[in-house]
């Protein structure tokens, strides 16, 4: 019996070596979590979020912008979890245990350059406007309202990063490859929730 156990714990854990393919085989897991716990909305996409961009470092961005590529996996996991297409055999500890950024609250940390943090930060509030803009529920107005705040705050920060021609004023699509760069580089410190709530920390 205790080798069968033993056995049956193995194959729970088992996430593949891979990790673009790991992180997808977490994607569904933590999908449910998410539903079964009501999680706040920018948790939720913040931790899928996270997944997806490792998949995407991991894997390629095959030909597409960094934000893109994320989106699509997204997509793509999401059509095999409406489908019951997914590992059943893989449990939250096992994820948890291979990605621990991938569901903490800890402070992370924000690149010393001023001009790269600010990239960052610009990053963040651009990833997460959508689902502070669809949000409901009892804390909608609450996240709205400090979105906004942070965004007025950091104006300035933005508008410096288009004179210093970090950012093009002309075309705006093409931003979205710069800030592919700044988010690939920060899953390393934390996920995009930890990231964000540490840019509105920032001093005014």
């Amino acid at each position: 019996m205790l080798f069968l156990t033993l056995a049956l714990f193995g194959q729970s854990a088992g996430l593949d070596a891979n990790v673009g393919k790991a992180a997808r085989q977490c994607m569904a897991p933590y999908a449910l979590e998410i539903v079964r716990n009501k999680v706040n909305r920018l948790r939720g996409v913040s931790q899928l979020t996270y997944l997806a961009m490792l998949t995407a470092r991991s894997e390629g961005l095959a030909g597409r912008p960094f934000l893109v590529r994320t989106n699509a996996i997204i997509g793509e996991e999401d059509t095999k979890l409406r489908s019951g297409n997914i590992d059943k055999t893989v449990t939250l500890t096992a994820c948890d245990q291979r990605f621990p950024l991938a569901r903490t609250t800890a402070p992370t940390p924000l690149p010393k350059d001023p001009i790269d943090r600010d990239m960052l930060c610009f990053g963040m509030i651009a990833l997460f406007s959508k689902v502070v803009a669809t949000a409901k529920g009892n804390d909608a107005e609450l996240a709205r309202a400090e979105f906004m705040s942070f965004l007025t705050r950091f104006e300035p920060n933005m508008d410096a990063l288009f004179d210093l021609g970090r950012l093009n004023r002309s075309n705006i699509e093409s931003n979205e490859e710069v800030f592919g760069d700044v988010l690939r580089a920060s899953l390393d410190n934390g996920n995009p929730e930890a990231t964000y709530e540490r840019c509105r920390a920032l001093p005014s």
